[in-house]
């Protein structure tokens, strides 16, 4: 069992295999819809709109800047609030109990657009705070006696996305996706405040992953009488990381 704070999951980087799915139903007649799924883990780093993702169609050069900002600050085990006398136990018995993370992110990119095909470089820059109750080696330590803060800004990983919209005649509904996400993140933050200060900031809280990842998709949109539809699905693996790259295995 482990406790953990509004919706994160578990901390812990999972380099491997990531898959995204977006589909949304447009409610203006004629419009695709650009609402998508959202995702929490300490952090997230997905938009939540689709032509932020390199699927933009506006041809020739164009620029967007998005804002994003995630407060995590409810204490849940599991899917429920965990009670104040739960919080306690857990702690007492070596648990850790995270108090919040805040993320704000905000990401500029610059588009390309020919008649079918695409390109987009996305970088992200992030401010991440976070508080937790660490634990003792031994655990149960009065609650608060470990308490531990992190505070971290710049810039995350790049990301580079190519589009291919020839599929169709019309050259905007349906496309493949292709593409980077580099290594550019910081991975050597540590905690900076409190008990812990010195130590490692975990894999999930860092700026950047520390792997480059392929990127590969599709998407596809229609109508469906006077109501537009959008569905787009992306694969994403790591296939290096800086260790890697540096002969350390």
């Amino acid at each position: 069992m482990q406790q953990r704070h509004a919706s994160t999951g578990n901390k812990k980087q999972r380099a491997g295999l990531r898959i995204s799915l977006t589909l949304a139903l447009g409610l203006a007649a004629g419009a695709a819809a650009t609402n998508a799924l959202a995702c929490a883990s300490c952090g997230c780093t997905l938009s939540k709109d689709w032509d932020a993702q390199g699927q933009t169609t506006v041809p020739g050069l164009s620029a967007d800047l998005s804002y994003t900002y995630i407060n995590q600050n409810r204490q849940l085990y599991g899917s429920k609030t965990a009670s104040p006398g739960l919080i306690n136990n857990l702690y007492a018995n070596g648990q850790e109990d995270e108090l919040s993370t805040k993320t704000a992110t905000t990401t500029a990119a610059i588009n390309y657009n020919g008649d079918a095909w695409g390109v987009s470089v996305q970088i992200p820059y992030l401010d991440r705070t976070h508080a937790t109750n660490g634990v003792t080696a031994n655990g149960g330590a009065d609650l608060g006696a470990n308490y531990t803060t992190s505070s971290d800004s710049g810039i995350g990983d790049v990301r580079i996305i190519g589009r291919y919209s020839g599929l169709c005649e019309d050259k905007t509904s349906t496309g493949l996706i292709f593409g980077l996400k580099l290594p550019t993140g910081s991975t050597n933050a540590t905690f900076n405040a409190g008990a812990g200060a010195g130590q490692a900031l975990d894999p999930g809280l860092q700026l950047g992953t520390g792997s480059t990842d392929i990127i590969l998709g599709g998407y596809t949109s229609g109508a469906i009488g006077s109501y537009g539809w959008f569905v787009q699905g992306t694969v994403q693996r790591a296939v290096t990381t800086k260790n890697d790259m540096l002969g350390n295995y």
